[in-house]
């Protein structure tokens, strides 16, 4: 376990960035997952949302792109990608197969809450199942707070009918062009979601959405966003509004994470516990610091007391890595 103070920060930087391209024989404009070209058809997508935090790679460097992803996983991703505020009542649900207990739960509960998602008519939520293609649009859209389009009476493609549950967000879909139908124009609506056509829908929302374009253009794309710089397996922890965003973080033993002072003022990120102290943090810098250890760290700003986070430190093999 070791800190780093701001006076070597770069330098520390600098070597760390020496290291990953040795060890993965990478050149600058190469990936940063083991299995994942430039040539990959949600490259873009998986690159810009890893180097926001929002998706990670797996401890083999591999990132398994075509990976099914389930219910519980797509909620953490998306949540990892829009801002959610709290809801004012927190419900838990009474669902015989969610696990109050699992890594999930806080998810879940927020999602929930919300009514970002819902259980099915036998009782069960199945939060191990695949999210198919209409319920990521429904927990994008419903998170983000998005308003459905009305009186649509044309089929939006081939094969998403009119007068379904689905329908608005298909529809809001295909407005923002998020979605890629086939020859045939059909979207397959049920088909399962892959951790790479996930990554590529949030992608496509956050462009539009951050860059006031009306639909997904990739040829709008700011340049600055085509190809982000590979964050390795450093998380980052935003220090931004007199608050740490993300203000709970779940991470694998051995990992790296980086907060970076946003804000314009001092702030300082000190371990309840006494593990670690980054010190004054000037605006624009950042202070890291490794996990070597299990357990639960709960941290505050020495400057400003209301301003808390904790992070729960668990081996690997217990973290998820959507």
């Amino acid at each position: 376990m070791y800190t780093l103070n701001l006076f070597n920060m770069k330098i520390l930087r600098n070597l760390a960035v020496l290291a990953t391209l040795f060890s993965f024989a990478l050149t600058a404009s190469a990936q940063s997952y083991t299995d994942l070209g430039e040539a990959h058809k949600n490259y873009d997508a998986i690159m810009f949302l890893s180097d926001r935090g929002v998706v990670e790679g797996y401890p083999d460097g591999s990132f398994k792109p075509e990976q099914a992803v389930n219910r519980v996983e797509a909620i953490k991703m998306i949540f990892g990608a829009i801002e959610v505020e709290d809801p004012q009542e927190l419900i838990y649900g009474d669902f015989p197969d969610i696990d109050q207990n699992a890594w999930y739960i806080d998810y879940f509960r927020k999602a929930f809450s919300l009514g970002i998602v819902e259980g099915y008519d036998d009782g069960f939520f199945r939060p191990a199942q695949t999210v198919n293609l209409v319920e990521n649009l429904k927990i994008l859209f419903e998170t983000a707070g998005e308003t459905l389009p009305t009186n649509i009476t044309t089929k939006p493609y081939a094969d998403a009918m009119t007068g379904q549950w689905y329908t608005p967000y298909v529809q809001l879909a295909k407005n923002m062009n998020l979605l890629d139908a086939d020859s045939q124009n059909n979207i397959y609506p049920a088909q399962g979601m892959s951790r790479g056509s996930l990554a590529e829908t949030i992608y496509r929302y956050l462009m539009v959405t951050e860059n006031d374009m009306e639909s997904f253009d990739p040829e709008e794309v700011p340049k600055e966003n085509e190809q982000p710089t590979p964050s390795g397996y450093i998380l980052t922890v935003h220090i931004a509004d007199f608050e740490y965003g993300p203000s709970n973080l779940l991470v694998p033993q051995g990992s790296t994470v980086r907060f970076i002072n946003e804000d314009d003022v001092d702030h300082t990120v000190t371990d309840d516990g006494g593990a670690f102290d980054s010190g004054t943090i000037e605006p624009g810098e950042e202070f890291l610091y490794t996990f070597d250890d299990l357990g639960l760290f709960n941290y505050s700003c020495t400057l400003h007391p209301a301003m808390i986070g904790k992070i729960t430190v668990k081996p690997a093999n217990e973290v998820p890595t959507i």
